[in-house]
């Protein structure tokens, strides 16, 4: 079949196919509600950062999950300013837990952790820089989650929100992490 027949075809089977229902969660439910605001590429000014800063912000992510999956909350005051907060959302910008300070952000991962009987993997990906300047940051990234339980399978799908600050030691810490879950139909591993 030649290049465009092929296309005619894909064109009218586009345009005559039935419209989809809403899927559960809706898409983009984290712009839609206000829970992420996106800029166009190129529009984040990182030139008020020092060589390695965008590493160390991204290395904030990924140690959430490696210390989550570990079960190393005693290592999660590393990831916190001292009045630094978690929230959690489920399939909307509405927290459904929130907490301030590294002590209760680790007293909710050993409490979650205790009722999990599986091991969870975070895979990290996606991560950009919203916006930056010399003490602070917002960056975004997505997670998936693996569980590893008498099989292996997804247990969720995570966009993460961090906004984060140099401290005096010149580590970048998160002053407030959002841990956007999407939502779904079915069993939540």
């Amino acid at each position: 079949m030649n290049s465009r027949i092929l296309l005619s075809v894909l064109a009218a089977s586009l345009t005559s196919a039935p419209a989809l229902a809403e899927t559960f969660p809706p898409q983009h439910w984290a712009s839609a509600g206000g829970l992420v605001s996106l800029e166009p590429h190129g529009a984040a000014d990182l030139s008020a950062l020092e060589a390695g800063d965008l590493r160390q912000i991204e290395e904030a992510f990924i140690r959430w999950g490696l210390y989550y999956d570990e079960g190393r909350s005693d290592l999660l005051s590393s990831l916190f300013a001292e009045e630094g907060s978690l929230v959690a959302t489920l399939g909307s910008a509405e927290p459904i837990a929130s907490f301030t300070g590294p002590e209760a952000i680790a007293e909710y991962v050993d409490a979650t952790l205790g009722q999990q009987g599986d091991q969870r993997r975070h895979s990290i990906t996606n991560f950009i820089v919203e916006e930056a300047s010399e003490d602070s940051a917002h960056a975004l990234a997505y997670g998936i989650v693996l569980v590893a339980a008498d099989g292996l399978s997804v247990g969720s799908s995570v966009l993460y929100d961090g906004e984060l600050e140099k401290n005096g030691q010149g580590v970048w810490t998160f002053s407030k992490l959002t841990i956007a879950i999407d939502d779904y139909a079915g069993n939540l591993n």
